[in-house]
């Protein structure tokens, strides 16, 4: 499986089974954390230096209201 590596973590997930169709920035598969939690997980098709941290910062202000 692939996985997608950020500072927060890494997640696995199935690129056979993606959750809906391709976006703008990515499209969004079937994951796992690595505890084995179903988790959804966005492939970006752009990378850092085309705006890939916007996808960051949405994903980090998402993680500190849950936290809230």
């Amino acid at each position: 499986m692939p996985s997608i590596r950020l500072p927060r973590g890494t997640w696995l997930y199935d690129d056979s089974r993606p959750l809906a169709g391709p976006g703008g920035f990515g499209q969004v598969f079937e994951g796992a954390d690595l505890g084995g939690g179903v988790v959804a997980v966005k492939r970006l098709n752009i990378d850092a230096t085309q705006s890939g941290f916007r996808e960051v910062e949405i994903i980090d202000a998402c993680a500190m209201n849950a936290i809230a």
